[in-house]
């Protein structure tokens, strides 16, 4: 099978790998969204699917304008049987959907056609599902609303995160995509059209999303754990259950970037931030800021 392979973040570059690895799969190039340069030294940082498609030797296109001349020729060139979508982060025209000689397929990390959008990992957090999937879909011009071709479920833990839950799902992505395209590809599978009556819909995580209400104390720690925009609360220094009262907690925290940046851990000693019920000291290095916004605060 020849497959053109769309997708930017870490969990996307796995898949590649994944597919790259098999040998009855020939990857013909890899769509990823252009370099961008960095705000600390201006320099120049290429998505995680980049580094990983330079690492194999392989084509990569990244496209400022998917309907340019220059890019729709070449991709038309191209002689590929499936155009695979993972978290590419742009909509893709028409005439790209088209393309592929067998058809046009994304993972995406939910049960659709629950949290169509940008967001269903931390969206399936947040509200408290007890499970979620991934779902391999035949793409159409709408957000997330093509035929479903399969879907795989999996148990929410108590103690995912929007880390470990994205690995976990990913994984399930490598085990079975294979497979996915294999009886696409032998014509052995069934479409089932999305209850659109039952969908709903997850926004993109932005940094003004991790402005916190301190009104909402009681749902801070999972609030916290859950978005993972611009950091992770991995640890707590007791080995109790986490609880505003009057003693002091220290939480470690590790920066993770939704999207296209590394999640790296900080350099020791990492930063903490201290809770007491009537009171919050916020320790930080120059690598986070926060600004106070009333009774919020948000983090940069």
């Amino acid at each position: 099978m020849n497959i053109l392979f769309a997708g930017t973040p870490k969990p996307s570059a796995k898949l590649l790998q994944s597919l790259f690895n098999n040998k009855c799969i020939n990857i013909v190039g890899v769509i990823t969204k252009p370099d961008v340069a960095q705000k600390r030294g201006n320099k120049i940082k290429q998505s995680h699917v980049s580094l990983t498609a330079s690492e194999a030797n392989l084509p990569i296109f990244k496209p400022d304008d998917l309907n340019s001349a220059e890019f729709k020729e070449t991709l038309l060139k191209l002689d590929f049987d499936f155009l695979v979508v993972a978290a590419y982060g742009k909509i893709l025209p028409n005439w790209m959907l088209a393309s592929p000689k067998v058809m046009p397929v994304n993972v995406h990390y939910s049960l659709l056609p629950k949290y169509r959008g940008a967001s269903p990992i931390q969206s399936c957090l947040l509200n408290g599902d007890k499970k979620t999937g991934i779902t391999f879909i035949k793409m159409n011009n709408k957000l997330d609303e093509g035929d479903c071709i399969n879907k795989y479920e999996m148990q929410v833990r108590d103690d995912h995160n929007k880390v470990t839950l994205e690995e976990d799902l990913c994984n399930l992505a490598i085990e079975n995509i294979f497979t996915v395209l294999s009886k696409v590809n032998q014509n052995n599978f069934d479409l089932l059209k999305q209850n659109n009556d039952a969908s709903t819909y997850c926004k993109k995580i932005i940094k003004q999303d991790s402005l916190i209400n301190f009104d909402k104390f009681n749902n801070l720690m999972r609030y916290l754990i859950s978005l993972l925009l611009l950091f992770v609360v991995l640890s707590c220094s007791n080995k109790e259950n986490y609880q505003f009262s009057g003693d002091w907690k220290l939480i470690t925290l590790y920066e993770t970037v939704y999207g296209e940046e590394d999640n790296k851990p900080f350099p020791e000693p990492a930063p903490t931030i201290s809770f007491r019920s009537d009171n919050l000291v916020f320790y930080y290095n120059t690598l986070m800021s926060y600004e106070i916004k009333g009774d919020s605060m948000i983090l940069y």
